[in-house]
């Protein structure tokens, strides 16, 4: 080529190729993958499908593809959705979507994507009047790797330890080499791995998930495949041993952050280390994000993690096996699963005295404490946290104090000891900004909205609600962000907004039931209840049946100062519904799947308001 244009300066030449010609007068242009739909934002109508398709030239590809091979396919609704994701999945590349419409003359839409774990095997046998490279997804992908040297051919294999991309230094961990940095960018050049920047001016390196499947096929032929992992692993507990203070400290936004960019390879590694005996690496993980998991919404996710580890742990060492132990407790608490904590903690608080984890200590007794408080139990709440806060500060311990004072203001703001639970709580709201800890003083300023909305100051108690919801969404506390917008549910009721009052509801139920929290569930259908008691009184009956069962189930009484509200539902109830009416509908919510329930609750948001009558 650089012959051609020498001899006829006037010429332009339009080339594709794997990777850049390096030449002087070369102009670069990176072919994207092609257009993908936003799988949230996707039509619910049916008439709007063309639409669709026509804006994601993905999908505009795989339904041309589909129709060409499958006689008669008209992409549906249900379809759509299904569609959509594997285009995703495939990551836009146009082979690959051709070969996997092609495979609707055998299969469903949505039987393709529950196969796609299966992809360069499934996507094969394109046809026969093209390159060989072209017929297969495993065959394209192949070529590619083909022309690679040995060396590199072993670090592509090596990166695809890393699910969810990585950084150079990660890279460095994992497979120690020299030269690196540019061994990494000629991949990028050859299309095997693609850089971004991020945030920071960090450049993160990351596979497409049809590249990344076909490295993992190679990494597990390859004799070094399980040092590759033991570092990765390795790696990761390191990363989450580091994340432990920063979660706690003024960068624990960007250290959230940082986390969710990392929570693939976090689970890739939990995953290698409980299948290989690892199991100390996988609780220094554990131990190291859990409170990722809490304020981000993967309660479900930590519970299950932890559980396993705990079913397995051998001889961990005392020190890590009672921070497990708190862990385990803390996400059990989360979900309000009071019996099951209850233990956890307990066997923490005996392992952490032998130990002499004071520190433990101080953060075991105080969650014995919100058990008891969860259980009604406020004297002996009282005494739990008390006995904390003495431990911490005779240790000097900032944020011990801090939990304590806390926990101690939310009891009596349950008991309706209002002054006492304002002095409590500012002093807690005040260490907690002293030492940077945003989330817990999130917390904070939700209970003095609290405060100020069970002294009937609800006008006085939105500001708080308000701005603890906008920093809730900045930070990602996705259980802070459930608690303002419930309360500013409160508000709006109490200001006879019945419909900003159930978006407000019905907002914080969703994120909610998503994280399995089964006490503010319960809360959440409670106040949803008593919007709808004008709109649908029955249904009104089965959300307050279905929380009482909740509560009766799990051992989570209603606060004291929650009270006069529940029964002032409950006269309004009566008025609304006869006896028999009544008494069905309730049966009915106590009988009813919790998911049921809250489904028919959330419909309730998206009804609209009746008119007035004339």
């Amino acid at each position: 080529v650089a012959a051609w244009l020498a001899a006829a300066p006037g010429v332009t030449v339009l080339a594709t190729s794997q990777e850049r010609l390096r030449l002087s007068v070369e102009r670069i242009y990176a072919v994207p993958g092609l257009t993908l739909p936003e799988l949230a934002t996707l039509p619910r109508d049916p008439t709007a499908i063309a639409q669709a398709v026509a804006q994601s030239s993905a999908l505009n590809l795989f339904n041309a593809r589909a129709r060409r091979i499958a006689y008669g396919f008209t992409l549906t609704l249900d379809d759509l959705h299904a569609v959509a994701e594997v285009c995703h999945r495939l990551d836009g590349i146009p082979l690959a979507i051709e070969l996997a419409a092609a495979r609707l003359d055998t299969m469903s839409p949505q039987e393709l994507l529950s196969r796609l774990a299966e992809r360069l095997d499934l996507l094969a046998d394109g046809p026969v009047d093209v390159p060989t490279r072209q017929r297969s997804l495993r065959a394209a992908i192949g070529w590619s790797y083909e022309l690679l040297s040995l060396a590199d051919r072993t670090l592509f294999a090596a990166l695809g330890v890393f699910a969810g991309g990585c950084q150079v230094e990660a890279v460095e961990a994992v497979f120690p080499a020299s030269s690196l940095t540019d061994r990494l960018a000629g991949l990028v050049d050859k299309n095997l791995l693609q850089v971004e920047t991020g945030h920071d001016g960090t450049p993160r390196f990351q596979m497409l998930e049809s590249i990344r499947a076909y490295a993992v096929e190679e990494l597990a032929a390859d004799p070094s495949a399980e040092a590759i992992h033991a570092r990765h692993a390795g790696y990761c507990a390191t990363f989450a041993d580091q994340a432990v203070a920063s979660l706690l400290g003024p960068d624990q936004s960007a250290a959230l952050d940082l986390i969710s960019r990392e929570q693939h390879n976090v689970r890739a590694a939990l995953t290698w280390t409980l299948e290989n005996d690892q199991c100390e690496v996988a609780a220094r993980i554990c131990v190291g994000v859990w409170r990722f998991w809490a304020t981000r919404g993967h309660v479900s996710e930590a519970r299950e993690w932890v559980t396993r580890i705990l079913g397995q742990q051998g001889s961990l060492p005392p020190a890590l096996l009672v921070k497990l132990l708190y862990v385990a407790g803390s996400v059990a608490v989360d979900q309000g699963d009071v019996r099951a904590a209850g233990t956890l903690v307990e066997q923490c608080l005996s392992c952490a005295r032998v130990v002499d984890e004071r520190s433990v200590m101080v953060q075991a007794l105080r969650m014995l404490g919100e058990i008891r408080t969860m259980a009604g139990e406020y004297e002996e709440a009282r005494r739990l946290h008390a006995e904390s806060l003495a431990l911490a500060r005779a240790e000097s311990d900032q944020r011990g104090i801090a939990c304590a004072l806390g926990d101690l203001g939310d009891i009596a703001i349950r008991l309706g000891d209002l002054d006492d639970a304002q002095e409590l709580v500012s002093e807690s709201l005040e260490i907690f900004r002293s030492i940077g800890d945003t989330l817990a003083a999130l917390c904070c300023m939700l209970s003095l909205g609290e405060v100020l909305l069970f002294q009937a100051d609800p006008t006085g108690a939105r500001p708080l609600f308000e701005e603890s919801l906008l920093l809730s969404r900045e930070v990602g506390d996705v259980c802070s962000e459930a608690w303002a917008m419930h309360h500013l549910g409160v508000v709006a009721d109490a200001g006879g907004d019945a419909a900003e009052a159930t978006r407000l509801f019905a907002g914080a139920l969703s994120l909610r039931h998503r994280t399995q929290e089964r006490q503010t569930i319960a809360d959440s259908l409670e106040g949803l209840a008593g919007v709808a008691i004008a709109r649908d009184p029955s249904l009104a009956a089965r959300l307050f049946a279905a929380a009482a069962g909740l509560r009766d189930r799990h051992q989570l009484p209603r606060p004291p100062v929650w009270q006069h509200r529940w029964d002032a539902h409950m006269r309004q109830l009566c008025d609304a519904l006869d006896a028999e009416t009544r008494d069905a509908a309730w049966a009915s919510g106590r009988a009813a799947p919790l998911d049921d329930v809250v489904a028919a609750a959330l419909e309730l948001a998206l009804r609209k308001p009746r008119a007035p009558a004339a």
